[in-house]
């Protein structure tokens, strides 16, 4: 599952963020002036990611401690519905509502609704009222079957009162009536226990469908996990190894490197994308100091430029009130 835009609204100081689209380039960044919602943007994404039920990891996420207001947290998901089957056991297929999956299946792109307040999670209006209405026929369904069974009657009560009544009345005729009594209850209740048994079968054919939540539980180990780091620390490197790079650069290098080092690897590739350094130039010019240092200054000056260049262009002041997808590719850094 493959997230390609999201809607943020009423969490901190975001009322309505729109859809932003992500990038189809793989890299999204949001750009913006002081308190304009950059961070509060990814704390919403990465409370979306909680599991169901739980309440928002940010602290102080309604706007303004204003508490009649109802945070959520939308994302769009584009699916890959065989990758979804492969993972239904026969079993989960029986407890999903099959009108209901219908109607999401017949979409390639599924919006999910996180409320931030409860930490549930449903689907768009249309699929979740198909959902709801097929658990309550269900529930409907099982509670006609169970009236429809044959109740046991419990005749020991009826019995000892009549024990009680006959000992009152002549004692010494007591263990007469008692046996008759026991035989004749006998007698009446294996029956009723018979067509009770019988009536089994039909019962276990009523499943238990899940409820929506549950479902989209399953789906969110399918998609990627919406992690915020609060500080460089968390995860950005400050110095890494030109060879360590050039080893986890290369796609048909032997070597293996852990997944710590595997995920610094990533953001510095990250960068060298934006900032265009082809790696291998710097590699060819190593011992070539000037050369090395006239590219990496230019690159540098280049990528300053262009990011100073974004922030005084109008595109910024008319987007300051507002949150903007920005392809770095495309636009930002062309």
């Amino acid at each position: 599952m493959e997230p390609i835009a999201f809607q943020i609204k009423d969490f901190k100081s975001i009322v309505n963020s729109g859809i932003c689209k992500l990038s189809a380039d793989g890299i999204t960044v949001l750009a913006g002036e002081n308190e304009s919602g950059k961070t509060a943007t990814l704390l919403a994404l990465s409370d979306f990611d909680l599991p169901l039920g739980e309440k928002p990891a940010s602290s102080e996420f309604l706007p303004n401690d204003d508490f009649e207001r109802r945070p959520y947290v939308s994302v769009l998901f584009r699916v890959d519905w065989a990758a979804v089957d492969a993972v239904l056991t026969p079993e989960l297929v029986s407890q999903i509502p099959p009108q209901a999956f219908s109607l999401v299946k017949k979409v390639g792109e599924v919006w999910i609704h996180r409320e931030l307040l409860n930490g549930r999670l449903h689907f768009d209006e249309n699929i979740s009222k198909a959902w709801t209405d097929e658990i309550a026929e269900l529930t409907s369904l099982r509670q006609l079957s169970n009236a429809s069974q044959p109740a046991l009657i419990d005749k020991s009560s009826t019995a000892e009162n009549q024990e009680e009544d006959d000992q009152e009345e002549d004692d010494d005729e007591q263990g007469e009536d008692e046996e008759q009594e026991e035989d004749e209850e006998q007698e009446e209740t294996e029956p009723e226990a018979d067509e009770q048994i019988g009536d089994k079968p039909e019962e276990k054919k009523l499943v238990q469908y899940m409820s929506e939540g549950s479902f989209i539980s399953i789906l969110r180990d399918l998609w990627p996990q919406f992690l915020y780091f609060s500080s460089f620390d968390d995860l950005l490197p400050r110095k890494i190894s030109f060879s360590t790079m050039k080893t986890g650069l290369s796609n048909q290098s032997p070597l293996k490197l852990q997944p710590q080092t595997i995920a610094k690897v990533r953001i510095v590739k990250d960068y060298l994308k934006i900032a265009e350094i082809d790696y291998r130039v710097i590699d060819q010019n190593s011992e070539n100091e000037k050369t090395l240092n006239n590219y990496l200054d230019k690159k540098n000056k280049d990528i300053t430029k262009d990011f100073s260049d974004f922030w005084q262009g109008d595109a910024i002041r008319r987007g300051s009130q507002s949150l903007e997808r920005v392809n770095v590719k495309a636009q930002a850094f062309a």
